[in-house]
């Protein structure tokens, strides 16, 4: 990295609110006001715990997803698996392994981080860990179908790209993390 930019990217990291107070606190997020000696409108911020999402591949190459009934969308949501840390100091891989425990009855031999990227640099304050997991395999039956959670399916990658494209995939942090899959040649697809 150019020393410049280096040096400019870690003064920005450096300033400091000269005034922060939390506004809202739930077990999900935390509202934060801040305030810089530059501005002199606050500043809101939603701070959320850090997450994780699987790309899980079975050994017959299928990509699991997820039904969820999204109450943003008011309606359900093919999603692939994933979710929020369980409670601070959980690993971002035993975070990954336990969302696709928890929410498919799979679990993965293999695990590589893709990438950890900022969802909405704009406004939340949260990084999601992004995994890929290879040859998964059922270990216990899936959770039952509830009102939130309406079943695991299970589809070949050109079926995926295929998803991304006609919007029945629409999460962006899926999309997001099939992108980096793509890029790291874990999932094959045909851009044309």
């Amino acid at each position: 990295m150019d020393f410049f930019l280096h040096r400019h990217l870690s003064a920005q990291r450096q300033r400091q609110p000269v005034k922060q107070e939390v506004l809202l606190r739930t077990q999900w997020f935390t509202v934060v006001s801040e305030t810089r000696d530059t501005e002199k409108d606050p500043y809101y911020i939603l701070d959320c715990p850090d997450g994780v999402v699987v790309i899980a591949s079975t050994t017959d190459g299928n990509v699991i997803l997820v039904q969820q009934y999204r109450p943003t969308l008011g309606a359900d949501s093919l999603e692939l698996p994933g979710g929020y840390f369980a409670f601070d100091g959980e690993a971002p891989e035993g975070a990954a392994r336990r969302e696709l425990l928890e929410e498919t009855g799979f679990t993965a031999t293999e695990i590589a981080l893709l990438g950890v990227i900022a969802p909405d640099v704009g406004r939340l304050r949260y990084r999601l860990w992004c995994f890929f997991a290879s040859a998964v395999a059922r270990h216990q039956d899936p959770p039952e179908a509830t009102p939130e959670i309406g079943g695991v399916r299970s589809v070949p990658p050109g079926t995926l790209i295929e998803m991304c494209r006609d919007g029945r995939l629409r999460q962006s942090l899926d999309l997001a993390a099939i992108w980096l899959a793509v890029l790291q040649k874990r999932l094959p697809c045909s851009l044309v």
